[in-house]
């Protein structure tokens, strides 16, 4: 009856961090859109007679002129004032959550106590907070961010918050706070692509190595649960009319 009901715990917070994950994929979306309209690349938007070899039918395309030096106004505006915001105000959002898990999984032995704090306070919820105006800054200066990163953050630092917070929440109080980090962000990333077993793969590949084989289960129910409430957006693979060129026969 414990493990059905830990197994219950485990599926509900996947369904929990897919809706978080649901702004973050918002922002990608837009951010990809974006650069699709603003400066199109072959392969994400239409070419300029409309041909079908170099992008999708239909995206619009930006023409020499005053539409020009608009879209490099605003994108030299919005790439300034990340650049300040990032290393100012909003510097605990800075970076992504892959750099903390793999000092929290990797190190020999218990951390010392300075050392785990600043590591989990980079993955502290009140840094995904900071992190959301600077993703949606880097999109509207054309710069390049997935869901990949922020994806694997956010669930390492919900899952991280909900162990910190009630320790007595089980089944997460059971496990160390690395384990229920390395839980959190590889099932966040296999939820961002409602894929359980890319989250299994990047555990026991990346970003936890030391203690991924025994949380595969865990991990799997999460996922995989979460996968029923993610959403497509933010991943540019699955934009309307995206060529894929010698693949896109096959496909």
């Amino acid at each position: 009856m414990a493990n059905l009901a830990a197994a219950l715990i485990w599926l509900l917070l996947g369904l929990a961090l897919a809706l978080l994950e649901w702004p973050y994929q918002a922002l990608s979306e837009l951010g990809f859109r974006l650069q699709r309209w603003g400066w199109p690349l072959p392969g994400l938007a239409a070419s300029a007679d409309g041909g079908a070899g170099s992008g999708s039918a239909g995206a619009a395309v930006i023409t020499p002129g005053p539409a020009v030096l608009l879209v490099f106004s605003a994108s030299a505006s919005a790439s300034a004032l990340l650049c300040w915001l990032a290393w100012g105000p909003l510097a605990a959002g800075r970076g992504g959550g892959v750099a903390p898990l793999l000092a929290l999984d990797r190190t020999p032995g218990p951390l010392p106590a300075a050392v785990e704090a600043s590591w989990l306070e980079k993955l502290s919820l009140r840094s995904q907070l900071q992190r959301l105006p600077l993703m949606l800054l880097t999109h509207l200066g054309g710069l390049a961010v997935g869901v990949e990163s922020p994806s694997v953050a956010i669930g390492a630092s919900a899952f991280v918050a909900i162990r910190r917070h009630w320790s007595r929440f089980r089944p997460l109080a059971a496990l160390p706070l690395p384990a229920v980090a390395v839980i959190g962000g590889a099932a966040g990333l296999g939820v961002a692509f409602r894929s359980p077993l890319l989250a299994v793969t990047y555990a026991l590949e990346e970003v936890g190595r030391r203690s991924g084989v025994r949380l595969l289960g865990p991990m799997l129910l999460v996922a995989g649960s979460g996968a029923l409430l993610s959403t497509p957006l933010g991943q540019p693979a699955r934009l309307a009319g995206l060529q894929f060129g010698a693949l896109a026969a096959p496909l």
